[in-house]
């Protein structure tokens, strides 16, 4: 057995010997396995988990938190083919999940390729999932017609006994698959629906399920009336600050809040001490709070922020950084607002280095149009949870620079309700308590990483919009605000490549930037946008790719500032 020679971390901190993993946690070495990562976080229940590495190399198995395993052993192997090792195959496993007995999940051989579960889902015993042993060929073309793509089991799910899911199998959301049921086709795009059968097929459709038995009617059935998300990464003193202008607000009578905390890794001692705490911090009634850690450090909130939306029990969900806090006395009325509110997205004035950020005038606005609704695109909005998860909205995982714009326009381009609460500060956008580290969302790199990163970013933007289904002036209208006005505007970068002083470099960006906006907004959409927000000369100069034209404009704005 060789912990040297692969990385083994259980709740974030690396571990050098067998005799550091709990009882119920074992992990199989041979002389051929190297280079393979576990990552994995207390599991509950009397049963185990044992991963086999014997024959792996260059694996990976991730396995989130508060999964339980009931009975039995929840088998997670990489298998030797024709006399080679498993190369590059992953297992993930997100997080909440119940095994209620024994499972076996048997990777793909295929390099790159991985088998994941969700979270949240309700596990019979006999599951097993397994890649393709033995190749077969089509006759007539001579190509392998079994290659292996791994499996996908999505979150919410319930699992009868004995459910197989072979390569290419997948399970969507929200759904049940039946006793035996044998999964050979990808589901993975099917949600709130039953499968059954070998192989399973549909066998019913726009369907919800709970673990209890005693509801007669799905209103019947009690969830929190909001879940608050928070994201957070080493930061203890800012996070306790959140935790409590969360935990200290008084809500309705009957009312009930579940709060989740996401961590990214964190390992230091006094971030670890916070953590333990979590379940005795003091609150008023009616708060429950959760802890999940990341199955590996992602170096972003997106990942946290899409464990927040796979595990929700709310019927609504809004998302905090560590550094935001709740405005004093704002959970009771945006409370009492969703309860009787049709609104897809409700968005908060809040309050940022001591100025209030608001749709004016300062009041509730009600039917909001898409491009008005998006006058602000932080997350702090509140959502319905199950729009979100309808729509298949996510914040993207790997990016930098405005991920959570991305997720707000992805959502909005779908939604058809929105509202605004501009009548009081709900939320405070701060800074980290003194001393601990930026936020998990600001890129590190050169100041040309940055503006690449925006610039990409404003074409992810542009991809989201012209995906839309939305009327054509509706989506000119869009794509003006979000590309225009979020780059010059909100981003400057007008102002920020017109005074570079590599003209090479600031052309090369300037010339990225005029492709996006040329191929995505029509030429009088781009003229309207101008003239409104008095920004003729530099949107021409970008519109045109004319770094000179726009170094003049800058030079004009400036002398008649």
């Amino acid at each position: 057995m060789s912990f040297e020679d692969n990385e083994v971390y259980y709740n974030n901190v690396r571990v050098v010997s067998a005799d550091a993993l709990p009882q119920d946690v074992a992990i199989q070495f041979s002389s051929r396995s190297r280079q393979n990562v576990v990552r994995l976080h207390d599991v509950g229940g009397s049963g185990r988990v044992s991963i086999d590495l014997r024959q792996a190399v260059g694996c990976k198995v991730l396995i989130g938190s508060g999964n339980t395993v009931v009975s039995g052993a929840l088998n997670i192997t990489f298998p030797m083919n024709a006399g080679r090792p498993t190369a590059g195959a992953f297992v993930v496993i997100g997080h909440a999940n119940s095994f209620t007995g024994g499972a076996s999940i048997q990777a793909p051989f295929t390099a790159g390729q991985g088998i994941t579960i969700g979270s949240r889902n309700l596990i019979a015993p006999g599951l097993s999932v397994r890649g393709s042993n033995h190749a077969v060929f089509d006759l007539a073309t001579g190509l392998q017609s079994n290659s292996e793509v791994g499996s996908t089991i999505g979150s919410r799910n319930w699992l009868g006994n004995g459910v197989n899911v072979f390569n290419r199998g997948g399970i969507g959301n929200d759904s049940v698959v039946a006793l035996g049921a044998i999964v050979n086709k990808d589901w993975s795009a099917t949600g709130n629906v039953a499968l059954a059968g070998m192989p399973a097929r549909v066998v019913s459709e726009g369907i919800a399920w709970t673990r209890e038995m005693y509801y007669s009617t799905l209103e019947d059935v009690p969830s929190p009336d909001l879940t608050i998300g928070i994201t957070t990464y080493e930061r203890p003193l800012s996070l306790r600050r959140a935790l409590d202008s969360v935990l200290s607000q008084k809500l309705p009578a009957g009312s009930q809040v579940e709060v989740l905390v996401v961590d990214d890794g964190s390992d230091s001692a006094s971030f670890k001490e916070l953590w333990a705490a979590l379940g005795d911090l003091p609150r008023t009634k009616g708060f429950t709070v959760q802890g999940l850690c990341n199955p590996e450090p992602t170096g972003g909130p997106s990942a946290g922020r899409n464990s927040v939306i796979d595990v929700a029990r709310g019927s609504h969900v809004m998302f905090l950084d560590d550094d935001d806090q709740l405005a004093e006395g704002a959970l009771t009325p945006l409370l009492e607002y969703i309860a009787s509110s049709t609104a897809q997205r409700t968005s908060l004035r809040y309050r940022r280095a001591g100025r209030s950020i608001l749709l004016a005038p300062a009041m509730r606005h009600e039917r909001l149009d898409i491009v008005d609704s998006l006058w602000t695109m932080l997350p702090p909005s509140i959502y319905r949870t199950s729009d979100i998860r309808g729509y298949r909205s996510k914040f993207p995982e790997g990016v930098h620079y405005g991920e959570d714009n991305e997720f707000v326009l992805h959502f909005s381009v779908r939604a058809e309700n929105f509202t605004a609460l501009c009548d009081r500060d709900y939320v405070i956008i701060g800074d980290p308590v003194a001393g601990e580290g930026a936020h998990l969302s600001q890129g590190k790199g050169s100041w040309e990483e940055f503006l690449r990163g925006v610039i990409s970013h404003l074409d992810r933007l542009a991809k989201i919009i012209d995906g839309a289904d939305i009327p054509a002036y509706v989506r000119d209208r869009l794509a003006a605000k979000c590309l225009i006005g979020r780059g010059i505007t909100s981003y400057e970068l007008a102002r920020r490549l017109g005074d570079m002083d590599d003209s090479d470099l600031a052309a090369d960006l300037l010339s990225a930037y005029s492709g996006i906006i040329n191929d995505s907004i029509p030429e009088a959409a781009i003229l309207r946008f101008a003239r409104e927000n008095s920004l003729e000369r530099e949107i021409a100069a970008v519109v045109g790719n004319d770094l000179d034209a726009l170094r003049a404009a800058r030079a004009y704005t400036g002398a008649a500032s």
